[in-house]
């Protein structure tokens, strides 16, 4: 934790700011005190802040006050700004916090959880947008900062899913997935969502107003940006379905593989009729010990990728089939396209990693659900050559159950 970052509480009740201050205490980042909107700016004149956490309601000068003399003071000062208040404060003075730059209002009584939730996002990306200040200037004037900017959010993205997955491995199993796994549940549905949707809220009315007085270089600044949070929607629902992958209780019932690849291409019927697919499955598909819903989501991406990924010219061709070898059990998706060369066949398996640019639909995400669920019910995903061209991808589910039943 960065404990060079400091947060600004603005309070005129004593009892307040402390109470502010041990609720924040875990986070491991520094607070500052304030008892006054005076006081408070002349903190911002001696200390580097990264957030303010102000209370609207204060006799001297209000929260209102406080935050346009912030803005005032400080030239181009963009510290996030939450407005804290014991009222419902009316969309009249909610427009007027969000004028002075404020990113959230907070009710009291407090929630110390939602507080701290919120307060490490805001203080995360902190940290982060210092290192890309620079390349954020630059932004407004070149496509290629725009992707250099791109690129960082997804490496941060990496780390970030790799860091969780070494803590987890770290301490203990089960209690670290609980703590992670509803953490990661909760920025994915609220705070991260919230945010998102203004940017693509206000994007769009952008869009829709003003789109005549922007140049023809800015337009295309805008739709990069609308693409953007679309593409970001796409990955918190992919990470969502993650998530939910990662907390599957273990498997109770054994199911037909039949019913579970049939499962999957219902949900593909549109896609296989627009691309004209030829889907070919293997008769007597044995059962499996798995979740339906999770086993047909797997088989269901792995169609997917093969309905995506085709020779040019040529209509996807797959072939589903069983899986059976050295004590595993599971299915197999064969299809005719370009092949996954070896040194990427580990590689697209990894949360975010592709094999292929942007040009081709999709997160990057589809195929380490497959793995994610495969290990949940004590199985494996890989990628391997087929011959006569095309790849196999497989998925297995564990072991046999010793009542292995056949389809008819």
């Amino acid at each position: 934790m960065n404990t060079t970052a400091k947060i600004l509480i603005v309070d005129d009740n004593p009892d307040n700011l402390f109470t502010m201050e041990a609720v924040l205490e875990p986070t491991g980042f520094q607070t500052i005190k304030a008892r006054s909107g005076r006081e408070a700016l002349s903190c911002l004149l001696k200390e580097d802040i990264a957030l303010i956490l102000l209370d609207v309601q204060m006799p001297d000068m209000s929260g209102f006050e406080t935050a346009s003399l912030i803005r005032k003071q400080k030239k181009d000062c963009d510290i996030p700004i939450i407005f804290v208040t014991a009222e419902y404060t009316s969309i009249e003075d909610m427009d007027h916090g969000y004028a002075l730059q404020a990113v959230d209002y907070l009710l009291k009584p407090l929630d110390p959880n939602a507080v701290r939730a919120r307060v490490s996002l805001l203080m995360d990306l902190y940290i982060k947008s210092r290192q890309v200040e620079q390349q954020a200037q630059l932004l407004r004037d070149s496509k290629h900062h725009l992707e250099l900017i791109v690129t960082e959010i997804g490496d941060a993205n990496k780390d970030l899913y790799q860091e969780i997955r070494k803590r987890r491995d770290a301490e203990n199993e089960l209690s670290l997935k609980n703590r992670d796994l509803e953490t990661l549940f909760f920025v994915v549905s609220h705070d991260l969502r919230e945010p998102l949707r203004a940017i693509q809220n206000f994007s769009r009315m952008v869009e829709d107003r003003y789109t005549q007085q922007i140049d023809e270089k800015g337009q295309d600044f805008l739709r990069r940006v609308v693409r953007g949070g679309e593409r970001m929607e796409r990955l918190l629902d992919d990470l969502l379905a993650l998530s939910r992958a990662q907390r599957m209780e273990a498997p109770s019932e054994e199911i037909k593989g039949s019913t579970i690849v049939n499962d999957a291409l219902q949900g593909l019927e549109c896609k296989i009729s627009k691309t004209g697919a030829l889907v070919e499955i293997e008769k007597d598909l044995p059962s499996f010990q798995v979740s339906r819903t999770w086993a047909k989501q797997a088989i269901f991406n792995l169609v997917a990728n093969g309905l995506k990924f085709t020779r040019e010219g040529e209509p996807p061709d797959l072939q589903i089939g069983r899986y059976q070898e050295n004590g595993e059990v599971g299915l197999i998706v064969r299809d005719r396209g370009p092949g996954v060369a070896p040194d990427q066949a580990e590689r697209i398996f990894q949360l975010f990693q592709r094999a292929v640019g942007r040009e081709v639909e999709g997160t990057g995400a589809g195929l380490a659900i497959v793995r994610e669920i495969g290990e949940r019910h004590g199985g494996r995903a890989w990628v391997q050559p087929r011959d006569g061209g095309g790849s196999e991808f497989i998925v297995t589910f564990g072991k046999p159950t010793e009542n292995v039943m056949r389809d008819a």
